[in-house]
């Protein structure tokens, strides 16, 4: 992409004032192994660039197209960050894995996170 920003095909970028998917602006989008793949929560803004790319962050409260998002442009993902960072107790680093997602079942957009905890007895 511009600016050899590699970023997930379905994190919604801002170019020349337009919100668009990275993966519309590739013939092919390609998998790329990495260690990890980070976002971030503001408290106001809700963009950070990255490369000189403006990249939406996590409950953006964005409703324009392409950005807009029931779960992660909402209040919904802090809140569920906020738990998962007191039960992780990673001063704010939170991993999140495919387990960790909650999908809806007839859409398969993300529409929570659940902890990973294991319980013993």
């Amino acid at each position: 992409l511009e600016n050899d920003l590699i970023i997930t095909a379905w994190h919604p970028i801002r170019l020349h004032g337009q919100w668009t998917m990275p993966c519309s602006l590739v013939s092919s989008p390609h998998e790329i192994s990495c260690d990890a793949v980070y976002n971030f929560v503001l408290n106001g803004g809700h963009t950070v660039l990255v490369n000189d790319v403006e990249c939406v962050t996590l409950g953006h409260g964005f409703k324009e197209d392409v950005v807009r998002h029931a779960y992660y442009g909402s209040q919904k993902v802090i809140k569920d960050l906020q738990r998962l960072n007191l039960e992780q107790k990673n001063a704010g680093f939170i991993e999140i894995t495919q387990e960790t997602l909650m999908r809806n079942i007839k859409t398969g957009l993300v529409n929570g996170l659940q902890s990973q905890q294991i319980l013993v007895q």
